[in-house]
């Protein structure tokens, strides 16, 4: 079955959710700058400097260490460029640092002048043991630190951001303390040194015993191994009795049981996963306008017609049959100008669209770019709603960067490229790459590896 990354750091890409916090120490300093720090165009000449002495460091090590401690073994790890490890690891440091420009012009953030002496030592240590650099790597090298921090507490001190001086950890008390070494009493990981973990109540070296180990979900490795494959997704036809991690992947007439497709359940049988039921089927739910009883709760029975009480669906119950909406739990004609809106697909009359307006959402007339909007069934067609700005705008062209998914038209979709930067395409078809679930109908988002391998979390420090 498809098995995703757990990323344990972030990566370069932008947009979409992809970015994330490069590691513990970064997320400290981010917490101080606050909205200061984010993606940038143009970063400070000291940062760049920096990054250009670093990264190279960075790329060279983290790179050896992977081969070394598995990676290469991960479906998709090892992909041409720009997935390659060292073209990923590279792009992917040089982002960290770099997204820190914003907080280092407002003055919230410190670029150190020359790599501190540490950082080598502090980033061997931990690639030898197959983990990723954690605060005490952060303390030992800091590249980037808060404004007029001088230094982090020291013993019998409250932690910072649970940060603490070299040499200490931020224990269970939430005081900076010595860690234990192997084989010491533990409760929290600050409890034992930088490289250690803390399993069962003692301070141990980490568990990599499944390395290697093929695995088809999250829950087939031990220890502090993950199963990991290809953080890219593509588009993927459904295949009856193939592996699966929910009823998207399975395609219409089946469902998602014990990680595998099965045919949904007929007339009058049991949802399977209290929404699924054969094609012309739906899942009944409560009594006609309400959550009052009925006798087919929980059975899938034909589409209700106009009158009947909304079916359930993935989303909520809010399934009718062909023309019809939900309102108030019973399917009828779509609300016209001034009322409530529907639920799920037909939301109001031909013409309007659903305007946000206290308490409730209303149908109301479409409105044109540059209006005031809260939802895209606001805007006019070829508009959707800019949450950036409420305001409606023109679908983006194709190749055109994209963050929220709603800017690239029904036509298109927002996914990220081959350096994970997301952008406008045309819907994807089989094969193509996707995110979430914009494929072609009847396809499904899916990683292209049927497996995966349990591996250290380094490996996914930066996605591939």
């Amino acid at each position: 079955m498809a098995v995703g990354v757990g990323a344990a750091c972030g990566g370069g890409g932008s947009g979409g959710g992809a970015d994330t916090a490069a590691d513990s120490g970064a997320d400290a300093a981010g917490d101080v700058a606050g909205d200061a720090v984010g993606e940038v165009t143009e970063a400070p000449e000291a940062l760049v400097r920096l990054a250009d002495s670093w990264c190279p460091v960075l790329t060279a090590r983290t790179c050896a260490a992977a081969a070394a401690c598995g990676c290469s073994d991960v479906p998709g790890f090892d992909e041409a460029a720009p997935r390659d490890c060292e073209t990923r690891v590279l792009a992917g440091c040089r982002a960290e640092l770099l997204r820190f420009g914003p907080g280092v012009e407002a003055g919230v953030l410190a670029v150190a002048g020359e790599l501190p002496g540490g950082c080598a030592t502090a980033l061997d240590e931990a690639l030898a043991a197959c983990v990723s650099p954690d605060e005490t790597f952060f303390v030992r090298c800091p590249l980037v630190v808060p404004a007029g921090v001088s230094g982090f507490p020291g013993e019998g001190r409250a932690c910072a951001d649970e940060l603490c001086a070299a040499g200490l950890r931020c224990s269970r008390d939430g005081l900076c303390m010595v860690p234990g070494d192997v084989g010491a009493a533990c409760e929290v990981p600050g409890d034992c040194a930088s490289i250690l973990v803390c399993a069962e109540g003692k301070c141990a070296a980490p568990d990599l015993a499944d390395r290697g180990k093929t695995c088809a979900n999250p829950a087939g490795c031990g220890g502090e191994v993950q199963c990991l494959a290809s953080s890219r997704r593509v588009c993927r036809a459904p295949k009856a009795g193939a592996g699966c991690n929910g009823d998207a992947e399975c395609g219409a007439g089946n469902f998602c049981e014990a990680n595998a497709c099965k045919p949904a359940p007929g007339l009058d049988e049991t949802c399977g996963n209290g929404v699924a039921c054969a094609v012309g089927l739906a899942c009944a739910f409560s009594g006609k306008g309400g959550p009052g009883p009925n006798p087919f709760e929980g059975l899938c029975r034909p589409i209700p017609k106009s009158g009947e009480g909304c079916a359930l669906a993935e989303g909520g119950p809010f399934v009718c049959d062909t023309g019809l909406a939900c309102v108030g739990g019973t399917c009828g004609p779509p609300p016209t100008d001034g009322q409530g809106c529907a639920v799920g697909v037909i939301r109001c009359a031909d013409g309007l669209g659903c305007k946000v307006a206290s308490p409730e959402a209303i149908c109301a007339p479409r409105v044109g770019a540059g209006q005031p909007c809260q939802l895209d069934d606001t805007c006019e067609d070829g508009l959707f709603c800019d949450f950036n700005t409420n305001k409606c705008r023109a679908f983006y062209s194709p190749g055109a960067p994209c963050a929220n998914g709603n800017e690239c038209g029904p036509a298109g979709s927002c996914v990220p490229d081959d350096t994970l930067k997301f952008r406008c395409v045309a819907q994807p078809g089989e094969g193509d790459a996707c995110f979430l679930d914009e494929c072609e109908g009847g396809l499904s988002c899916e990683s292209p590896y049927d497996s995966g391998t349990c591996a250290p979390a380094l490996c996914a420090r930066y996605p591939f």
